[in-house]
């Protein structure tokens, strides 16, 4: 039976490996696998790397600014109730940088009917909730740049009192580093027909595209 360390199907003796103090010297074939296996696995590896990371995954719903404070966390909702509808204020969020892999959709899930203050809308609200995502630029030329916009959408005051969701797909695959970072701006209801206490933000969500 072949050693836990030592692959049965080992290459060629091509040398000998000393440890600078002398006291391991070992067959360099000890530790070699042919070429066609080492080529299979490595592919199975990054086929595999990949595929874990394609996929959607959740942002945190800590914003980093809450501007003039019209939104309120609800506990038992775990999410944030627009609180305010003097403007739609706006939520920010920092998205993770994925290992591997490029953004190429974000989304936020809301629901017009889900706070605690009670009743439908009567109508769609006339600013409805708006979904940006900016590139934000640590070095270089700095600042931020907006990469995409979304309105709500909904058809009516029944869909929008109903969970629904707000997309962006982003024009190219998006490929962030160490020096460039993304955010998104989530902006709630006001003016006519728009009600306190009663637009939820439940989830702000991303899609990852595996990349080879």
């Amino acid at each position: 039976m072949s050693s836990p360390h030592t692959p049965s199907a080992a290459g060629p003796l091509i040398g000998t490996y000393t440890h600078p103090d002398g006291s391991d010297v070992r067959s360099v074939a000890s530790v070699l696998v042919p070429l066609e296996a080492a080529e299979a696995n490595i592919a199975f590896i990054a086929a595999n790397t990949l595929k874990g990371t394609a996929g959607w995954y959740p942002v945190a719903l800590s914003p980093v600014m809450n501007t003039n404070n019209r939104w309120g966390f609800v506990p038992s909702a775990v999410g944030w109730v627009q609180a305010d509808i003097t403007d739609g204020g706006e939520l920010w969020f920092y998205l993770p940088t994925p290992p591997l892999g490029q953004i190429v959709t974000i989304e936020a899930v809301v629901d017009g009917n889900a706070g605690p203050g009670g009743g439908n809308h009567a109508g769609k609200p006339a600013t409805m909730p708006v979904l940006e995502a900016h590139l934000i630029d640590w070095e270089g030329a700095g600042g931020t740049s907006l990469l995409g916009t979304s309105t709500d959408s909904s058809i009516d005051a029944s869909a929008y009192d109903s969970t629904h969701t707000i997309s962006i797909a982003l024009g190219t695959a998006l490929a962030l580093n160490k020096t460039k970072s993304l955010a998104v701006k989530f902006a709630g209801e006001a003016g006519a027909n728009s009600l306190v206490d009663q637009l939820l933000l439940t989830s702000i969500r991303f899609e990852v595209e595996a990349t080879p």
